[in-house]
């Protein structure tokens, strides 16, 4: 769900728009206001993220099936 920033939409997105996409999709997620949308990534969700993405860029460089 995009929320409004200071960019127009024919700019490309910079820091200050990326900062507060996040810190808006924290506080809406905190204050129970998405319902069923996706908010923000677990740390548990990032490493799991993490880990997918090494073991397919192994398993391509090797040839072979990585387990996770």
């Amino acid at each position: 769900m995009p929320f409004k920033t200071i960019t127009g939409g024919i700019f490309e997105p910079g820091f200050p728009d990326i900062i507060q996409q996040m810190w808006a999709t924290y506080l809406t997620e905190r204050a129970g206001q998405l319902g069923d949308r996706f908010g923000c990534a677990t740390p548990d969700e990032a490493v799991a993220h993490h880990e997918l993405w090494a073991a397919a860029l192994q398993s391509h460089t090797e040839q072979r099936v990585v387990a996770l």
